[in-house]
């Protein structure tokens, strides 16, 4: 029987034909599990990538926040049904992020042989630089109000930061930073005193003819005669007055307020007794002094010296809100014998004298910020007093930035071309129109920092004036402010995927 089954080719094509059935379906089945898998690796690559961009582009920059963010999107646009974990990582230096995507592939012809599951992962990275040329400004208040808690220093401090984390990712000379301190006047540079677009007087000696008078000759002599003292009266005793400590009262300095001596202290008086009235006639000698004759005497002030130190106003009318000049136009004014703000520093990619610069600031004059936003338009401007030359190597014009900073509100405002005003709605409006005037650049973007500012209709002035509302920073203490010039440096950066 076995050797007719073994003769009988029927059966054996009939035992090939299933078992390479088997064969060839479960080939095409592990071919289906490989290629799904396969697949879904591929989808995880895409949403890792789409995470981890959107996660570097964020205005936040830490790492938790942004694994929130690398989690959502893939939640997001995960069609997979398999629902992987994002895992995000952020250098210490804040220049590369990665995000690695894990799940698991359901196999359905493999199971018994690899398991009911297979690991896929996907991973992406990105450098976080700047990629095209970048002009910044740092537009900041350093008006006499931030004398008071360490507001400059903690100025200094946040600026600084900015400043480093550029500089810290920074390598081409790709960026230039300008800084402009402003108070009721900006300090342009002595400089730029012979420019076409600037009025300034020449500095000069005042002098004075000097001013004579009559006046009694030298004592040569007296004469001498015997008479009798005159009667004085009397006086009651006086009580004694206790000392009295100083009244404390407010007092406001460019918008702070804060706490002052209204009334000295005065020490203690002590007690004076009676003094009886004095009869006089007791003998006394009496002199009368002799002078020689009168002669003229002449002095002489000091000659005073009017010079310009670099501190500019307002152009006449209109051109008060034109940010660039053509010949013809009104010239901006300079002032002589004006004290003003730090000399502001044009744009430069020496990041170091732009660190010099914030370090070397101090305290001036009071706040009026169009006089400050107008010279930040100016240097990151086409045309003069600053004109830009520079283009990105493709041709494109470069990116333009603005960061205002103030921690109050206009307490100075127009006063012809000078800032002597105290008109605040008017300094509002001008600021206003500053401020509408970048919005409407292409390729300007406005960042606004308010520090420790309580006046809601200043704080509403300073939110404006950024390009958007995500554009807008409110710091009540030096380490918020530090972070928001952290947060806006890293906004600037450019995301790029490596792999």
């Amino acid at each position: 029987m076995i050797k007719r089954f073994l003769n009988d080719s029927r059966g054996n094509v009939a035992a090939i034909t299933a078992v390479t059935g088997l064969l060839l379906a479960g080939g095409v089945g592990a071919a289906l599990d490989i290629r799904g898998a396969s697949n879904l690796r591929g989808e995880y690559q895409d949403m890792a990538d789409a995470a981890v961009l959107a996660a570097a582009r964020s205005k936040v920059k830490n790492q938790a926040a942004m694994a929130r963010i690398a989690q959502d999107v893939v939640d997001t646009i995960d069609t997979s049904g398999t629902s992987p974990v994002a895992t995000t990582v952020l250098s210490d230096d804040k220049k590369y992020l990665t995000v690695r995507l894990d799940g698991q592939y359901e196999n359905n012809f493999l199971a018994q042989i690899r398991g009911d599951t297979v690991d896929v992962a996907s991973f992406a990275e990105t450098v976080i630089e700047i990629t095209r040329h970048t002009e910044i400004v740092l537009v900041l208040d350093t008006t006499r109000s931030t004398r008071y808690e360490s507001r400059l220093d903690n100025l200094k401090t946040a600026a600084n930061t900015f400043i480093n984390t550029i500089d810290g990712i920074e390598t081409d000379d790709k960026v230039r930073i300008a800084v402009v301190p402003f108070g009721q006047y900006v300090n342009v540079g002595l400089a730029q005193r012979n420019k076409p677009w600037l009025d300034v007087p020449a500095d000069y000696t005042e002098t004075f003819p000097p001013v004579c008078n009559m006046v009694r000759g030298p004592k040569t002599g007296e004469t001498c005669t015997m008479g009798v003292t005159q009667p004085r009266p009397g006086r009651p005793a006086q009580p004694g007055q206790p000392a009295q400590p100083a009244v404390y009262g407010t007092c406001t300095d460019d918008g702070v307020t804060y706490s002052c001596v209204t009334t000295p202290a005065r020490a203690a008086v002590p007690p004076r007794p009676a003094v009886p009235p004095y009869p006089g006639g007791d003998p006394k000698r009496i002199c009368t002094p002799i002078y020689g004759p009168d002669r003229n005497q002449c002095t002489t002030r000091a000659p005073i010296r009017h010079v310009w130190s670099g501190c500019v106003g307002s152009r006449r009318n209109s051109a008060n809100l034109d940010a660039d000049y053509t010949n013809g136009e009104a010239k901006v004014p300079g002032f002589l014998d004006l004290t003003c703000a730090q000399e502001l520093l044009p744009l430069t990619t020496d990041l170091g004298a732009a660190r010099r610069k914030v370090n070397s600031l101090t305290t001036e004059g009071e706040t009026y910020s169009a006089a400050g936003l107008m010279w930040g338009y100016r240097i990151v401007n086409y045309g003069e007093p600053f004109a830009l030359a520079r283009l990105d190597p493709d041709g494109r014009p470069p990116r333009r930035i603005v960061v205002f900073m103030t921690d109050g509100h206009n307490t100075r405002s127009r006063s012809g071309l000078r800032h002597n005003g105290t008109n605040r709605n008017d300094a509002d409006t001008t600021s206003e129109d500053i401020c509408q005037q970048m919005h409407d650049e292409p390729e300007l973007e406005v960042y606004s920092v308010s520090f420790k500012v309580s006046d809601n209709k200043a704080r509403r002035l300073i939110r404006n004036c950024a390009s958007e509302d995500d554009m807008y920073y409110e710091a009540s203490d030096g380490a918020k402010l530090n972070a928001a010039f952290e947060d806006i440096a890293f906004s600037l950066l450019n995301p790029r995927l490596t792999q």
